[in-house]
């Protein structure tokens, strides 16, 4: 598992990400396989967290170029002792 930050707009936020080691290894966008991993991430954190995207103000987390992105440190931690050892 990858982590990091980044600053958006301007550096105006910064966002804590994490980018799961199985994304590596699963074609981008390609079958069945890789929406499935997309929707096991997906699921625990909608239901965690609430919805997320771009789209939503109040997101806490963002699914963006195979990354994770969290508005708080503690949120992307949380997902890391979830998804962090395999």
């Amino acid at each position: 598992m990858e982590t990091g930050t980044t600053w958006y707009d301007d550096k105006t936020m910064e966002y804590f990400w994490a980018k799961p080691a199985d994304y590596v290894t699963v074609p981008e966008w390609d079958g069945y396989e890789a929406k499935a991993t997309f929707d096991h991430y997906d699921a625990w954190l909608t239901q965690t967290f609430g919805p997320g995207g771009w789209w939503y103000d109040d997101a806490k987390w963002i699914a963006s170029d195979r990354k994770y992105y969290f508005k708080r440190e503690k949120d992307r931690m949380l997902f890391l002792l979830r998804f962090g050892a395999k």
